[in-house]
């Protein structure tokens, strides 16, 4: 599953994406990262990443969009104090 070295924490985020709950998992992932806990923000950007290699359509299957995978990627960014939205 390739879970982040200090962050055993997201191995039970993988186990739900793996087991399909992409819901589930994008919950649990907000609910265990730490802002003072710079690998919550790898783990994001690990789980998003992951998420946008899933086909659209599999993605959907599973009640989430990929609009829904931008606007998580931007609210981890923002509990860690990054503003990744608008023109630079």
């Amino acid at each position: 599953s390739g879970a982040l070295p200090g962050a055993l924490w997201y191995t039970r985020v993988l186990e739900r994406l793996e087991a399909g709950d992409v819901n589930g998992a994008e919950n649990l992932l907000f609910a265990l990262m730490d802002p003072a806990e710079p690998q919550g923000l790898l783990a994001a950007l690990d789980f998003y990443n992951r998420l946008r290699r899933i086909p659209e359509a599999r993605l959907l299957e599973s009640g989430f969009s990929l609009a829904e995978v931008e606007q998580g990627l931007l609210d981890a960014a923002a509990l860690y104090g990054l503003d990744l939205g608008g023109p630079i």
